[in-house]
């Protein structure tokens, strides 16, 4: 018997947290993001010959299950943990229905990274934060940027993925000096997938102080020097 293998057709662009440990009867992996495309095949490959059946627990695969290939979009995870999912594929030689060798394949599912950070700058020298949004993208996702509680276009050119944050967008301080010598901006980043699930929903703070501006003057030249 043909020994099968199912081999991965994916380009993974994105960081993602700890995963969960490997199930042992499926120790071939992969790790993808939640809302992401994903395409196994397996070997060998061969319609003529041999029946071929995916199925998975947990996962939506995508028609038709009886080819070498099957594609599917990750289930939606949310909040800080990755889950685990199995797929499967029996292949099996049509000149006898019992002859199927069975593999699997272990699906670490994340949630999606947030490109969002805190910062914190000097008005003086303030240089425009950049955020970019490096997982996976397709044109079936809304990606959303609100700055200041408004909705901002991305960088032209960029899918949506990037942001730059001139200063004319944020609270400036009001005062050198007190309570208003900071001021904070609020920044959020949404991604909705074409079934309105939100696969990322995270926000940041742009924080902008005055910088000090110091100088000393000279008092009064004693006469002699204090004893």
């Amino acid at each position: 018997m043909k020994i099968i293998i199912i081999a991965l057709a994916i380009v993974l662009l994105s960081v993602f947290p700890a995963i969960a440990t490997v199930a042992p009867s499926c120790p071939t992996d992969i790790t993808v993001g939640s809302g992401q495309y994903v395409k196994l095949s397996t070997t060998p490959v061969d319609p003529g010959i041999y029946y071929y059946y995916w199925y998975s627990s947990g996962i939506s695969l995508n028609s038709p299950t009886n080819s070498p290939t099957v594609d599917f979009r990750a289930p939606l995870v949310t909040g800080t943990n990755c889950m685990d999912y199995i797929v499967s594929v029996d292949v099996t030689n049509k000149e006898r229905g019992s002859c199927t060798d069975t593999k699997c394949i272990t699906v670490h599912v994340c949630p999606m990274p947030c490109p969002l950070r805190d910062d914190l700058q000097c008005v003086s020298a303030y240089i425009p934060d950049v955020y970019e949004y490096t997982g996976h993208w397709d044109n079936t996702l809304t990606l959303t940027w609100t700055v200041n509680e408004v909705s901002r276009t991305a960088d032209a050119g960029s899918n949506g993925k990037k942001l730059t944050n001139p200063l004319a967008w944020l609270k400036t301080p009001t005062s050198p000096t007190g309570t208003d010598s900071k001021a904070c901006t609020n920044v959020t980043f949404k991604i909705v997938d074409a079934n309105q699930n939100t696969l990322t929903d995270c926000n940041a703070q742009i924080c902008l102080v005055y910088k000090p501006i110091a100088s000393i003057s000279a008092g009064t030249t004693p006469t002699q020097n204090p004893t």
